[in-house]
């Protein structure tokens, strides 16, 4: 936990200061607390959107069970209705069926005829009576809820005396047609009331279908109605989840994004940068120095090169502390760095007590003149000491190299070894070795660099 605010705590400090070094920045103590503050704080409002979220997500899944509970409601009732309307009009037809059963059965005098229509009045006055029934009262067999309206309460009110005057005649003729001496039936007298009271019943039930058929259509309406709120209701909860749940959250997660790609901008920067002295270290040299050789070649433009060796700096570290040789490579690669003012230019740790500085569109007059200045800037910090074991004051070596590239270059890297062995020939005489000339690094290897000069 700890580890993980340093980190932090160091990330925020880059940021705020980019050419800052380590050994310049201080570390307020009360980073950690305010990390720990700051990351609570993230969490409430990711916890509230997390709920919100989970708020809505709930109540869409609510607002589809209902629409799939009410689709299924809709369809039972649909059927129910539809199976209530098709057997009252099925009375209809029974009714009509009764009426030509008797007149048939008044006429008939053959008495085995006779039987045989008054066995199919039975069968269908009995259908007639338990579907009238069930119209009424309700059938569970016959499917028929029974809960009518008051009107259709009323309706059936109205068609009783009809049904029982039709039925006490179809009751006659089956217990005459069905007896064991039977005989043609004389049905004149009732005949006239029969019809009267079949077509009061035609009627009467022509309006009780005509009302199922209105409430049927009144109930899938409201159905339709409710579903239509269903819709709109999710649709307005998918519109306020948008807006206060997915907007929210895209611009957390934009903000995590750009937070991640800063902080992965200040990591690579860290990466790139020599923890100890604060300058770019030799990774960051590297990519950095292949691009310039790239880009010289193309643009045909000179490209110098610097490489510095702190003189006697082991036996400073040994004899003083590796913590006082820290010291001394911290103020030394600070004063290099002041001694480049182009924003091109580059001064790197290279390794151990070894600085390079690149610098690109740079002759090697203006190189020479910048390893003279940083020579001379080094001795001016007279960084002392009391013991008697190493020189009195740290110094610096410098040896440079330049060439002009061009498209057709073989061998840029020859570049950094003419560097690094001019460095080589400058320690030996404590001071700065520069070749007698600029040179082509296409044309130059490094066993070239006997000749040279001294420079003061």
């Amino acid at each position: 936990m700890f580890a993980s605010t340093r980190i932090y705590a160091r990330v925020n400090l880059v940021c705020r200061r980019r050419r800052a070094t380590p050994g310049e920045c201080i570390l307020s103590t009360q980073q950690a607390p305010q990390e720990t503050t700051s990351k609570d704080a993230n969490r409430k409002p990711a916890r509230n959107l997390a709920v919100r979220y989970v708020f809505a997500l709930s109540l869409v899944a609510a607002l589809i069970v209902a629409g799939q509970v009410l689709v299924q409601l809709s369809l039972m009732q649909q059927e129910r209705d539809a199976r209530t309307i098709n057997i009252a009009g099925r009375q209809r037809m029974l009714s009509q069926r009764i009426h030509v059963h008797v007149l048939t059965a008044e006429r008939e005098s053959d008495v085995q005829r006779l039987r045989a229509r008054a066995t199919t009045l039975a069968m269908d006055l009995d259908l007639w009576q338990r579907s009238h029934a069930g119209l009424r009262h309700g059938d569970v067999e016959l499917g028929l809820p029974g809960n009518n309206s008051p009107e259709t309460q009323a309706l059936f009110a109205k068609l009783e005396p009809h049904f029982a005057a039709i039925k006490t005649t179809a009751d006659r003729v089956v217990v005459i047609g069905e007896a064991a001496n039977a005989t043609p039936i004389d049905l004149r007298p009732q005949i006239g009331t029969l019809v009267l009271h079949v077509d009061r019943f035609l009627e009467t039930m022509d309006r009780i279908v005509h009302v199922y058929e209105q409430e049927a259509a009144a109930r899938v309406a409201k159905l339709q109605r409710i579903e239509v709120l269903l819709m709109v209701t999710a649709l307005l909860v998918l519109a306020l989840e948008a807006l206060f749940i997915f907007r929210p959250a895209v611009r957390r997660i934009r903000a995590a994004i750009s937070e991640l790609n800063r902080v992965s901008g200040v990591f690579q920067q860290l990466s790139l940068r020599d923890d100890l002295t604060g300058v770019p270290n030799r990774r960051c040299f590297d990519v950095l120095y292949e691009r310039e050789i790239r880009r010289a070649m193309r643009s045909c433009q000179p490209l110098s090169l610097i490489m510095i060796d702190v003189n006697n700096f082991k036996e400073f570290n040994d004899n003083l502390g590796h913590q006082f040789g820290d010291t001394c490579l911290s103020k030394i690669a600070r004063t290099l760095r002041r001694g480049v003012l182009r924003p091109g230019d580059l001064v790197a740790r290279f390794g151990g007590d070894e600085f390079v500085v690149l610098l690109p569109n740079t002759d090697m007059h203006g190189a020479q003149h910048v390893a003279s200045a940083m020579r001379r800037a080094v001795d001016k910090l007279k960084i002392e000491h009391d013991s008697p074991h190493v020189p009195r004051s740290l110094s610096i070596s410098t040896g440079v190299a330049s060439a002009t590239l061009t498209p057709t270059t073989a061998m840029p890297v020859e570049l950094l070894r003419t560097a690094d062995a001019a460095l080589f020939r400058a320690k030996r005489s404590r001071t700065v070795h520069i070749p007698d000339t600029s040179w082509n690094a296409a044309e130059l290897a490094v066993d070239q660099l006997g000749a040279g000069r001294v420079f003061s």
